[in-house]
């Protein structure tokens, strides 16, 4: 069996280390004075050599030269396996043997920040009073997880994320050795992949050398779930163009392809942020940020695929932000949506006395003796106090059923779903008895929820059914009247200008 790549190149000496100057410098010059510290913390990204410079520390120490087989006198704990105070004391209780051939025996914990705070405790009153012989190099990936007092014991360096350029002239160096033909581009691909760790590129090089022809980048690609990039952008161009229906029909035809949530997120992470940093930007550069924002945080989400579809839905609501509905709103509303044709204002006493409430801070005020209960003759009311509701405590869902036209009828609530995924998702068990029960909570009836795949509903605008206190006429076979909200929903919310 051959040795893996990242294991049959792990630096064995000062000079194999890569990216790390600031650190090996000032150890070997340490060294060289005998000026040697009980205790050491390396700090810094997996795979960027913290532990095989622990490792090259542990033999220079003790004057002897680096070898892969067993050292009695180098010992390494993996703190993620021995968390506990147990092997800690076991460690106190040992530590006062003597060197079997060496001058120092060298302990390498790893993954330190996994210690539980009885074994860290354990731990300080080791550090605070070492005997003469011992060495502690601590290696953790999350230095805030310690604590300071551990901290303040050791002597700390801080490795930094190796850049796309070194990687990549690592990777050709160990792929010229074992005659591995790749292009450059199929490089650069595997050490922007690696973020920044040598370990993790090196491991992705292993994976694509038993291809037998010279590897391209598109066969990196594939390795690797890249979304190729013109898909990426025609889902920009969908935000840009305000297009619902093709921003779902893109991400469902990309996560039924296989490709990953998290990574589409990362990806789509990266167009955003060049299109915020341009010097034109397609998109609102605040709206850009808040996209961006939300991409970072789909790796995350327990349910990265539906956080991702609504994180970009909801940017389409919010593309054109304005603090005041005008008629240079109703303009820009027109424009995005050419069915829009003409804006009829129904404006009663009562909205100039209220302004824009919700339905329940105005059927409260109209009957106060029925505050608590929506009356059930009133259908839009009671959806959007559902929708109202969903939306404090279950946001995934809520987003979902924003896209769903609903249907009254009796004691049923027929959800119309334009998007096969989002009528399954809905029809899970425990989404419809969170609507039933919501539903109940505000109208003391039982409802049945039916998920019905329509596809007339893919090509209609979401609508929050909220006070209609402003319609607007839309132009198609059956003319039919829309909420003021729906601009809202547009906008992102606006108050009426007289």
């Amino acid at each position: 069996m051959g040795q893996v790549l990242y294991r049959k190149y792990r630096s064995r000496t000062w000079n194999e280390v890569v990216g790390q100057d600031h650190v090996t410098t000032t150890l070997k010059h340490a060294i060289d004075k005998n000026i040697i510290s009980h205790a050491y913390l390396f700090t810094g990204p997996r795979g960027v050599g913290k532990t095989s410079v622990a490792r090259i520390l542990a033999y220079a120490v003790n004057g002897i030269p680096y070898s892969d087989t067993i050292q009695l006198d180098i010992i390494e704990i993996d703190a993620a396996s021995n968390r506990r105070i147990d092997e800690i004391r076991e460690l106190r209780d040992r530590i006062h043997i003597t060197p079997t051939s060496a001058k120092y025996k060298v302990y390498i914990i790893d993954e330190v920040h996994m210690l539980t705070r009885e074994a860290f405790n354990a731990l300080l009153k080791i550090l605070e009073e070492p005997p003469e012989h011992a060495i502690f190099i601590l290696a953790t990936t999350e230095p805030q997880k310690l604590p300071e007092t551990i901290i303040s014991r050791t002597q700390r360096f801080s490795f930094h994320p190796i850049g796309a350029d070194l990687l990549t002239e690592h990777l050709r160096s160990i792929a010229k050795t074992e005659k591995i033909t790749i292009d450059d581009d199929a490089l650069r691909l595997i050490a922007e992949h690696g973020d920044g760790s040598f370990r993790d590129s090196i491991s992705l090089l292993d994976q694509v050398r038993g291809y037998n022809k010279k590897i391209t980048v598109d066969e990196v690609r594939d390795l690797v779930g890249d979304v190729p990039g013109k898909l990426l952008n025609k889902i920009i161009k969908s935000i840009v163009m305000s297009d619902r229906s093709e921003i779902v029909t893109l991400l469902q035809s990309l996560l039924a392809e296989g490709y990953e949530p998290a990574r589409i997120a990362k990806q789509m992470a990266a167009l955003v942020r060049q299109d915020v940093l341009g010097a034109e930007s397609l998109i609102n550069r605040n709206v850009s940020l808040s996209l961006l924002k939300k991409l970072i945080d789909i790796p995350a989400s327990i349910e990265p695929g539906i956080s991702l579809e609504i994180a970009l839905l909801e940017t389409v609501d919010d593309k054109i932000p304005v603090n005041r509905l005008s008629s240079s709103a109703i303009k820009e509303v027109q424009e995005s949506h050419p069915k829009v044709k003409t804006v009829e204002k129904k404006v009663s006493s009562q909205t100039i006395e209220t302004g824009l409430k919700s339905p329940k801070e105005l059927q409260a005020k109209d009957h106060p003796e029925q505050s608590s209960k929506v009356d059930i003759e009133e259908p839009d009311i009671l959806w959007a106090q559902l929708l109202d509701v969903i939306k404090k405590d279950h946001n995934t869902l809520y987003g979902i059923l924003r896209m769903a036209k609903p249907d009254f009828s009796g004691t049923v609530l027929t959800l119309n779903f334009g998007f096969k995924f989002h009528q399954q998702k809905v029809k899970e068990d425990r989404n419809c008895h969170i609507i039933s029960k919501i539903l109940f909570d505000l109208s003391a009836r039982d409802y049945t929820i039916e998920c019905v795949l329509d596809d007339s509903v893919r090509h209609e605008i979401p609508v929050d059914v909220n006070v209609a206190t402003e319609t607007v006429h839309v132009e198609n076979n059956n003319e039919q009247t829309l909420p003021l909200e729906t601009i809202n929903s547009i906008f992102g919310g606006g108050e009426i200008i007289g």
